[in-house]
């Protein structure tokens, strides 16, 4: 009898261990507090350039560019977003200007790589960003059809 009770005991613990949820690594990183946000416009800028390099097998000379073109790119919408934090809620026309300026940002962004990057490594940046934007919206694949 003693033996049933240990091994009910046993196979409670564990499956209820088995049934633990496994963390993602965003999930790890907000749990530590290691989001992109806590960084710098240059750190930023840094970081995804480096990652960049690593993906599109960037030379120097267009890591540099692309580099320059984020830290530009992020420090103003850095500005954008300080300026809209304030203690009021803003309006429906300063929330369409600031939409109206990140959508402008967001295609001389485009264009700037675009003639950074030559034919085949833009075509993978926009794949790649297609894909984060994907991410970001919650899908968790993109539909291939």
């Amino acid at each position: 009898m003693k033996k049933l009770i240990v091994l009910a005991i046993a196979f409670c613990t564990l499956s209820v261990t088995a049934q633990e949820k496994r963390k993602t690594w965003d999930e790890f990183k907000k749990e530590r507090g290691i989001t992109d946000q806590n960084l710098t416009p240059e750190e930023r800028a840094t970081l995804e350039s480096k990652r960049m390099t690593l993906q599109l097998d960037l030379s120097a000379d267009q890591q540099q560019k692309v580099e320059a073109t984020l830290a530009e790119h992020y420090k103003a919408g850095k500005a954008t977003r300080d300026a809209m934090k304030k203690d009021r809620k803003p309006t429906n026309e300063e929330r369409m200007a600031m939409r109206n300026s990140m959508l402008d940002a967001q295609i001389a962004l485009k264009q700037k790589m675009k003639s950074i990057l030559d034919k085949v490594q833009y075509a993978r940046y926009e794949k790649m960003m297609a894909k984060r934007g994907m991410k970001r919206r919650g899908h968790k694949k993109e539909n291939k059809g």
